[in-house]
């Protein structure tokens, strides 16, 4: 009996995943901290927390927030008014 032979071969990928983009730069999630920005509609402070750093960051979005939440959700408001105003 003639012995058998195997031949086995094995990849190994090693790569390491760091968003480049404008927010948190290359930092890891745990080296992120709440930001202070300014809203260019209203000019108040909003605090861009590390939850929603984490949510941009997965989204790919590469832009920090301009608007403060109440500005958004207010202009959010107005779009939906205005195409409702369509409708009719």
């Amino acid at each position: 009996m003639a012995p058998s032979s195997r031949l086995s071969l094995v990849i190994v990928l090693t790569f390491s995943v760091s968003p480049k983009n404008k927010i948190g730069g290359k930092k890891t999630m745990a080296e992120l901290q709440d930001k202070t920005l300014n809203c260019r509609d209203c000019q108040k402070e909003f605090v861009f927390t590390i939850g929603e750093q984490e949510f941009y960051r997965e989204k790919g979005f590469e832009n920090e927030p301009k608007d403060c939440a109440d500005c958004r959700k207010a202009k959010k408001q107005a779009r939906r008014d205005n195409w409702n105003r369509k409708d009719r």
